[in-house]
């Protein structure tokens, strides 16, 4: 049986990762279906570890919206359109028309 070793990473390298994770399945799954779970597999780590940077979901997927107007993610600004997330509705509006846009009829 081998020897499992984990690297200590830095506090803001860690944070990084996890909202990294979180921003990819959330394009992917959906940004309100977004679990810790899922962050924590997706980053090899505790779901507990996940609250050490992102206390509660709600925290988690207010960074994740954040991060996706930060970049200009119009699929997952779309979804927090569609919840009325704060961070979402307060994106430039080039952005909102850019997710909006996305939208198939």
């Amino acid at each position: 049986m081998g020897v499992v070793t984990y690297t200590r990473k830095k506090r803001e390298e860690r944070r990084t990762e996890i909202l990294q994770a979180a921003v990819e399945l959330a394009q992917v799954h959906g940004y309100s279906r977004i679990t810790r779970n899922q962050v924590a597999h997706r980053v090899n780590i505790s779901s507990g570890l996940i609250r050490n940077y992102f206390p509660t979901l709600g925290a988690l997927r207010s960074a994740v919206m954040a991060e996706a107007v930060r970049v200009g993610n119009a699929v997952i600004v779309l979804q927090g359109l569609s919840v009325k997330d704060p961070a979402a509705e307060s994106a430039p509006k080039s952005l909102k028309e850019k997710a909006l846009e996305t939208v198939t009829l």
